[in-house]
């Protein structure tokens, strides 16, 4: 039996309203750990001085602890403040996972990787901190799913939501560079399909680039530690 639209939006609705539930459910139940900490400590600072941190000594793209400087300002810093940053992401995912999983498959493979999004633990868990994994999870499905479009569809706006989608992630966390690998590797091991966009991902590429490059040239000693890393 087919699924209805009426009955797919409800159903996409309550998988994501479990997913807020489970997110939010005892979130300021523990006190910060380390890291939650240092998350604490970077967002209180100034931007300016946050800035000059980023360069020198955190080795993080100028997404994430730049960003909750104006959510601590507006919400305040308490466990279930800062950590409720968090849950707006890895809530979402689940939409989000929906649409990839229907345009890889169809609307009840969308259904069930949204819910399988919903319920597993590591996706609760980093929902759950206040740290970045939930919003680079956030990014990273954005970009596959502008991805799988952009071959699937082929016009521009798809195109977009994958350079954006993209893009965030790789400002979110240096290991957003590890989606372009599984992408790049997708399209060698289909080339015969796929090699007439070639092109059109490589320009895609550039943009991307260009758009990081600043990034690069005022974080580039420091990225170069972590690389040595």
């Amino acid at each position: 039996m087919s699924l209805t639209r009426a009955s797919e939006k409800l159903t996409i609705l309550l998988i994501t309203l479990l997913a807020f539930w489970l997110r939010t459910y005892q979130l300021q139940a523990q006190s910060y750990w380390i890291d939650e900490a240092w998350t604490v400590y970077f967002a209180r600072l100034e931007l300016a001085d946050l800035w000059q941190v980023l360069q020198t000594a955190e080795i993080k793209p100028p997404f994430y602890l730049p960003s909750t400087i104006y959510w601590v300002k507006l919400l305040g810093d308490s466990e279930y403040a800062l950590r409720f940053y968090s849950v707006l992401f890895g809530v979402m995912v689940i939409p989000l996972t929906y649409r990839l999983g229907k345009d890889v498959g169809d609307r009840r493979l969308g259904l069930v990787a949204a819910l399988l999004m919903t319920v597993a633990p590591f996706q609760i868990w980093h929902s759950q901190e206040a740290r970045l994994y939930s919003i680079l999870t956030a990014a990273s499905v954005m970009s596959m799913w502008g991805f799988v479009n952009i071959w699937q569809r082929g016009n521009w706006r798809w195109w977009w939501v994958y350079i954006i989608g993209t893009e965030w992630a790789l400002l979110v966390h240096y290991h957003g560079m590890i989606l372009i690998g599984v992408q790049g590797l997708f399209l060698l091991l289909t080339w015969r399909r796929h090699w007439r966009g070639y092109l059109k991902w490589a320009a895609s590429l550039v943009v991307i680039f260009l758009l990081y490059l600043p990034w690069l040239v005022y974080g580039a000693n420091l990225l170069q530690s972590y690389l040595n890393w």
